[in-house]
C-alpha cells in the first residue's frame, strides 16, 4: 500500500497540474464576469445605495429631541461601509481559491447566490439578478467534482493494482 502511494507521486504530479490548469482557466474567467460585483453595502435596506460610491455616511441614526420635542441632532448611528467577502473574484489567487472551494462543495452555495445576485463593478446586488450565472457554477462542479478530482483516486488505485500484479 505504502509503495503504491509513493510510486503515484508522479503521477499525481500530472494530475494536479490539470487541475491548476482546470482553476486557472476558470479562475481568468471568474476575473472577466464577476471583479468588483461580490461587493455590498453593509446598509442594505437602503434603496438609495445603488453603488459603492453611495455607501458613505451612517445609518440606524436616531433624533435627538429637546425637552419641547424639537429635533436638535442625530445620534452618530452604524457607519456604511463596502464589505468585500472573502470569496470573491477580484484578482486571480482569490478566483481561484473561491473555485478551488467551490469544487470541493464547500460553502458553495452562498457563493453562487452572491454571484447571482451581483449587478457590476462596484454595484449593490440585486437579489436573483442573473439567475443564469448558476449554469456556470453547474458545469465547473460537474467537471472539477465529478471528473478531475477523481482523477486522483484513479491514480492512486492504478498504482496499487500495479503493484499487486507485482506479487
Amino acid at each position: 500500500m505504502v509503495n503504491s502511494l509513493l510510486q503515484s507521486i508522479p503521477a499525481l504530479l500530472n494530475v494536479l497540474l490539470i487541475v491548476l490548469l482546470f482553476l486557472l482557466v476558470f479562475g481568468i474567467l471568474g476575473i472577466q464576469i464577476f471583479k468588483g460585483a461580490m461587493g455590498y453595502c453593509n446598509d442594505r435596506d437602503n434603496p438609495s445605495i445603488l453603488t459603492k460610491a453611495d455607501c458613505v455616511g451612517f445609518y440606524n441614526q436616531e433624533d435627538i429631541k429637546d425637552e419641547f420635542g424639537n429635533v436638535i441632532g442625530q445620534t452618530e448611528g452604524d457607519a456604511r461601509e463596502w464589505i468585500v467577502p472573502i470569496a470573491n473574484y477580484d484578482d486571480i489567487l482569490h478566483s481561484m481559491s473561491t473555485f478551488f472551494e467551490t469544487s470541493n462543495l464547500e460553502m458553495w452555495p452562498g457563493t453562487m447566490y452572491a454571484a447571482i445576485d451581483s449587478v457590476g463593478l462596484d454595484k449593490q446586488p440585486k437579489m436573483d439578478n442573473r439567475p443564469e450565472i448558476s449554469l456556470l457554477f453547474i458545469i465547473y462542479i460537474f467537471f472539477t467534482t465529478f471528473f478531475i478530482m477523481n482523477l486522483f483516486i484513479s491514480v492512486i488505485v492504478d498504482k496499487f493494482n500495479d503493484e499487486i500484479k507485482k506479487r
